[in-house]
């Protein structure tokens, strides 16, 4: 399976924990690694809320899965809410990929949104 991974850190702060950006993308490497998946491009969101869905690498993502040549079938992510925050937008972004065909995956959630 081709696949993008978008990772985010919404602070300084946050970027020098277990969840900084380094440590997402390593982790997200090492699991599509183990299923044996293609990772075809990257999304990395510095300092940016994920309250919104103003996040330029978010949209930039968004409008890629949304071509009929996308580049990739799924999108992986280390933990659901880096994907959203905002349970509106969750649901509206889930329905829009869904309709295109591409997958949202959490590596540690383990359940597909």
């Amino acid at each position: 399976m081709r696949v993008a991974y978008y990772v985010r850190v919404s602070s300084e702060r946050q970027a020098e924990k277990e969840l900084s950006i380094p440590a997402q993308i390593k982790a997200i490497q090492q699991y599509c690694t183990e299923k044996g998946w293609s990772i075809v491009s990257e999304f990395i969101e510095k300092g940016k809320s994920a309250k919104t869905d103003d996040r330029p690498e978010f949209q930039k993502m968004i409008a890629l899965a949304k071509r009929s040549n996308r580049p990739f079938d799924a999108v992986i992510v280390y933990k659901f809410d880096r994907f959203s925050r905002k349970r509106d937008d969750h649901v509206i972004y889930k329905a829009l990929l869904n309709q295109c065909g591409v997958k949202v995956i959490s590596i540690t959630d383990l359940t597909l949104i």
